[in-house]
């Protein structure tokens, strides 16, 4: 889910950072320091389903006074559902990439790095 591609760690970044990342962001890793991002054409399909959804809801709210109160829950419910699932989606089927190179050193110095913040954080 979020395994790390450079470290392998599979804490590597909360779920919800990895839901704002878009195709062109990029963030570090908590592990190891390392840059990292989302695979673009396997976001693309995913983020436009849960576009497709919005839109259909404001273009729905525009008519919300020609429907009936019993359908317009139905069709908040279903916006609901399409929304939950495209999230699921995103956080299941959507890898993440290497946005810089990488080698061993650098992945031990970068968890040597994020340790040495971490303890300096602590203590401090």
């Amino acid at each position: 889910m979020n395994v790390c591609p450079h470290c392998h760690s599979n804490h590597c970044l909360p779920l919800w950072r990895k839901l704002c990342l878009g195709p062109a962001g990029s963030t570090r890793c908590r592990v190891c320091g390392l840059k990292i991002a989302i695979v673009a054409g396997k976001a693309w399909p995913v983020m436009l389903a849960g576009l497709a959804a919005i839109l259909s809801m404001v273009v729905l709210a525009g008519f919300s006074e020609f429907i009936a109160a019993a359908d317009l829950r139905r069709w908040l419910a279903l916006f609901a559902a399409v929304l939950l699932a495209c999230i699921a989606l995103y956080a299941v089927r959507v890898p993440l990439r290497v946005d810089e190179l990488s080698n061993a050193d650098l992945v031990a110095r970068g968890r040597a790095e994020v340790a040495a913040r971490k303890r300096a954080g602590a203590g401090g």
